[in-house]
């Protein structure tokens, strides 16, 4: 989530310089694809307690829900947001909770499951960007743990960096799009290649950020970041209203005001020092703004409920 934040920090502050930095490049890389794998993750034991129906249900009240009402939100305000990403969320939980339910077989589910996420890659209807999503979601329904063994994490760590050598912006989805029917031998290497580096990153930041907590599990500014994710969702909800919108225009301010002053058109300053202690500083806000909301039944209602 704090990467997701400082990615749009970043958009947010360089959308009226035209500079980029590398760091953003490569959070892009694997932040959402490490999202989603989580998400699928989480789907297994939803759905060893409370079943595929119910499952199901809550998706829709906890996750469906909210958007529509964000939707809703962003639309009144004149900044209209799809959130794409909550959807891929939904849209993935009821296709891999049917495939389970319906097919017993292990090889059978992925196999209905690979077919599925096929389908997405004959189009060019981005139908919320399910093509580049739902892999993710998929393989991280079906490891056994989210954890990595020292070996693991350091051959995924240097294929990540030797991987990082031969990305281009190209070749996000945002960018190059995942239809299969054009150029199809150079989009299947793009669309592998792009899941290949989505999950040696997500592998290395798991590696990366369990050992680092390992170790700064008890310090105060751990404590804080852990208690971030009790309240993603939120979040992500809040966090287009705050920062892509609200951020975006005050730093279109701020530069008119400032003119061509060569402090603020530094990638350094701006990427390396300034964007990381925004986007951290927004973050706790929108936080404690979330727990604020979700103590009156209003609304608390804002970010979905549980049916089951």
């Amino acid at each position: 989530m704090l990467s997701v934040v400082f990615g749009h920090t970043i958009n947010a502050l360089f959308s009226k310089t035209g500079l980029h930095i590398e760091l953003h490049t490569i959070l892009r890389t694997f932040d959402m694809p490490m999202f989603m794998l989580v998400s699928g993750y989480l789907l297994k034991g939803s759905l060893q307690r409370h079943g595929t129906w119910p499952t199901i249900a809550n998706r829709a009240s906890n996750v469906a829900f909210p958007a529509i009402i964000f939707m809703i939100i962003t639309y009144a305000l004149s900044c209209t947001n799809t959130y794409y990403f909550l959807w891929a969320i939904f849209g993935s939980s009821a296709i891999v909770a049917v495939a389970v339910r319906y097919f017993k077989a292990k090889w059978l589910q992925l196999v209905v499951l690979g077919l599925a996420v096929l389908l997405f890659h004959f189009t060019d209807y981005r139908c919320m960007n399910m093509a580049y999503l739902m892999p993710f979601f998929v393989v991280g329904y079906f490891v056994e743990e989210l954890k990595i063994s020292k070996i693991q994490g350091v051959v995924a760590t240097a294929a990540f960096c030797i991987a990082l050598f031969f990305w281009d912006t190209q070749y996000t989805f945002w960018n190059y799009g995942a239809n299969l029917l054009h150029n199809t031998p150079r989009a299947l290497a793009v669309c592998g290649f792009r899941f290949a580096i989505g999950i040696l990153g997500s592998a290395t930041a798991v590696f990366a950020l369990s050992h680092l907590y390992k170790h700064l599990q008890n310090n105060r500014l751990t404590v804080m970041v852990t208690q971030f994710g009790k309240e993603t969702l939120a979040i992500y909800l809040m966090q287009y209203i705050i920062v892509e919108v609200g951020l975006k225009a005050a730093a279109a301010a701020f530069y008119k005001w400032m003119g061509t002053n060569p402090v603020i058109q530094h990638p350094i300053v701006i990427g390396y020092i300034v964007a990381p202690i925004l986007a951290f500083g927004l973050t706790t806000i929108i936080y404690w703004l979330a727990v604020l909301l979700k103590k009156y039944k209003a609304t608390r209602l804002l970010f979905g409920f549980k049916i089951c």
